[in-house]
């Protein structure tokens, strides 16, 4: 699948009606059909009941919905700000962020840089991959999630993001104020891949153990994460904001606040002037528009 896909999908969703959708898109209806029929079968479930009277969202539809719009927003934001004209050079500073880096904070981001009369290449990254790209001289900065192998590496405040659970709206759990781990015993986990950020990944399910839960069982996920817990296939952890807009889910806070996301921004030591202008107005944005805090104990 790509960026196009998800579009076609958004527009679907907002019309309700293949035909009119075809015609926003500026494509014929077959093709559009074609393609929504592939991101069904990628994800393993109907995003649309069709009848020959009218087009309706699934329950799991409404939730991918919710995602994909904000990914094809993302997009085209980024595009718009970001786009390059044949005679622009390339960019000097390249950055890598975490997917889930919200577009106003990604806007933001852009726009110190401009302000500081440089041009900033944006790349959705993992942890994993950041760390080999700036060790490679092909990444001028990044914001990785902690713990992660950084000892040889320029590396700012650590920034703090509290988790807790993400639960089906119709879960036992759902009117509680807030929940022990423990209380999950039995159920089954949806975590990132481990290959994304392996310490954090480690240290989550060490947290698990010694706060009494043990998943039964452990399904990989990133953009169908939402849509697998909805739909009662696991636990999930998060920010609260994960959450909002969403009412087939809810978020429960971990009594103790045992996990969160933590995170920093990095640079290789060749970076050192760079880095010593950047890191701290990079923080700051993802402090004033992704919830994130500094850490007490950094």
């Amino acid at each position: 699948m790509d960026i196009r896909h998800l579009k076609y999908v958004v527009a679907v969703a907002d019309t309700l009606h293949f035909g009119r959708a075809a015609l926003a898109l500026g494509i014929s209806q077959p093709p559009l059909s074609a393609r929504i029929k592939e991101v069904e079968d990628h994800c393993g479930f109907q995003l649309f009941e069709r009848t020959t009277r009218k087009v309706e969202l699934t329950e799991k539809g409404r939730v991918f919905i919710a995602e994909a719009r904000k990914v094809t927003e993302s997009f085209d934001a980024l595009m718009s700000r970001f786009a390059l004209g044949p005679d622009v050079p390339l960019p000097a500073i390249s950055l890598g962020v975490p997917s889930d880096t919200s577009a106003i904070a990604l806007l933001e981001i852009g726009e110190l840089f401009r302000r500081a009369g440089e041009r900033v290449d944006l790349r959705e990254r993992t942890t994993a991959d950041q760390l080999v790209t700036i060790r490679a001289g092909g990444q001028t900065l990044g914001a990785v999630r902690l713990p992660a192998p950084v000892d040889d590496l320029l590396v700012g405040r650590t920034l703090r993001r509290e988790l807790g659970a993400v639960l089906p709206a119709s879960h036992p759990l759902a009117g509680e104020v807030a929940i022990d781990l423990a209380q999950l015993e039995g159920e089954d986990l949806v975590i990132f891949p481990r290959s994304m950020a392996p310490q954090v990944y480690e240290g989550m399910l060490s947290t698990f153990a010694e706060e009494g839960w043990h998943p039964r069982r452990l399904t990989h996920a990133t953009r169908l994460a939402r849509p697998m817990v909805a739909n009662g296939e696991g636990i999930l952890f998060r920010e609260k904001a994960y959450t909002e807009g969403v009412p087939e889910l809810v978020w429960k806070p971990l009594r103790g606040k045992p996990l969160a996301w933590r995170m920093a921004i990095v640079a290789g030591r060749v970076q050192e002037a760079l880095f010593a202008r950047f890191h701290e107005p990079l923080e700051a944005a993802f402090i004033a528009h992704d919830n994130w805090t500094q850490d007490e104990a950094s």
